[in-house]
């Protein structure tokens, strides 16, 4: 439970971060500004999203774990979280589950585990990518 405890903390401190970073880049004009100009609003979304993605990468970690992996052998599952973590705020529902298909294919084409990369779209996002029979 420690090894979790720690992950949680290098979680936090990664969103910390990324949202220091942002901020940096938002004020000195690198990031385009929402229409209203509400900078801090826009700081706040991106450390939301920021940190609601970590958690997916959190959640995804333990299947892996359970799955004996190594933690040099994350990354690419990493990515595949992270590439769901985005079609999530672009598709819903059945065009969340399409594109969940196609990426598995592409992962699963890249080396990785089918069944892993399923078990993470179930545990993760909730979505199950099996045929249904009929």
């Amino acid at each position: 439970m420690d090894e979790q405890r720690k992950a949680e903390q290098k979680a936090r401190d990664f969103t910390a971060r990324q949202s220091r970073k942002f901020d940096a880049a938002l004020h000195r004009g690198a990031v385009s500004q929402r229409c209203d100009g509400n900078m801090s609003a826009q700081s706040r979304n991106y450390a939301q999203a920021a940190a609601a993605g970590r958690q997916k990468e959190l959640a995804a970690r333990q299947v892996l774990m359970q799955h004996g992996l190594f933690p040099s052998q994350f990354m690419p599952y990493f990515r595949f979280v992270r590439h769901l973590w985005a079609a999530t705020r672009l598709y819903w529902a059945e065009d969340f589950r399409l594109a969940a298909v196609a990426a598995t294919a592409r992962w699963a084409g890249q080396g990785c585990s089918r069944k892993i990369l399923s078990e993470i779209l179930y545990q993760v996002f909730n979505v199950s990518v099996e045929e249904k029979p009929g």
